[in-house]
């Protein structure tokens, strides 16, 4: 059995687990962390790994890289996440939204990045993934978790990570072993710039924690709520840009 055929079966235990999770009255709520003990030595593990090489390294990459080059490796990037948008857009039903995630993707393959859709189309990025088309069908988070280097997520959104791999076809273009070095070299991007876009955000948030592990877990949670809603974040302190942070780019290098 190869081991394609190997993971998705995996996957599917994974997914049928959350599923009975969804269907018990006691399930898990996005606040529940039976895991905390583990859960807060791999958090701290992350942060010494990101204080000793990420942060530096991002903000040596902001300030070496141009801004209009950064801004294109950002839209770059955002492209290659477009058909995970596009599928899960129908997956939710919500066609007007893949309507437009498929113009911003056909203008952005001609583009390749160098144009700010938004300013020129009116057109921008919105990120949709399965975990939130599992959440907008009513599964229930499960528990939360933390990933060594990927960070806070909980037992829908990994599954949900998971599938996504294989729901965009650009994963499955060219050899095994360039895609491999594609996807490695993808997620340290995605990791790398983020960090450095906002890496003020995620340094004052670090800093005016009394406990950075249950502040990082209530807003992922209150973000990854609100993606699932398509709504705003009611009576939150933090941005979405700082909840970002720690939300989708560590959990894209699962891809």
């Amino acid at each position: 059995m190869s081991i394609m055929y190997k993971k998705i079966i995996y996957y599917c235990l994974l997914l049928s687990s959350i599923s009975l999770t969804s269907c018990n009255t006691t399930s898990l709520e996005f606040h529940d962390d039976p895991f905390e003990l583990i859960n807060r030595k791999v958090f701290s593990a992350n942060d010494t790994v990101d204080q000793a090489l990420l942060r530096p390294v991002s903000l040596f990459y902001r300030r070496i890289t141009p801004k209009l080059l950064q801004n294109d490796i950002d839209n770059f990037l955002q492209w290659l996440d477009t058909p995970n948008a596009l599928a899960n857009n129908l997956l939710q039903g919500n066609f007007n939204q893949a309507e437009k995630t498929l113009k911003y993707f056909a203008l952005q393959s001609f583009y390749l990045g160098h144009v700010d859709l938004k300013a020129k189309y009116g057109l921008s990025f919105q990120s949709e993934d399965f975990g939130q088309t599992l959440g907008s069908y009513g599964f229930q988070s499960g528990p939360y978790l933390v990933l060594p280097l990927l960070g806070p997520t909980n037992l829908r959104d990994s599954v949900g990570r998971a599938v996504d791999v294989f729901l965009n076809p650009l994963n499955y273009l060219g050899t095994e072993s360039s895609r491999t070095i594609f996807s490695g070299t993808r997620g340290a991007f995605e990791a790398l710039t983020f960090r450095a876009k906002y890496s003020k955000q995620i340094d004052e948030l670090r800093e005016n924690s009394i406990d950075y592990y249950t502040r990082v877990k209530t807003t992922y949670s209150q973000r990854r709520n609100a993606s699932i809603n398509n709504g705003m974040i009611e009576n939150s302190p933090e941005t979405t840009e700082t909840i970002d942070a720690f939300d989708d780019q560590f959990l894209k290098l699962l891809d």
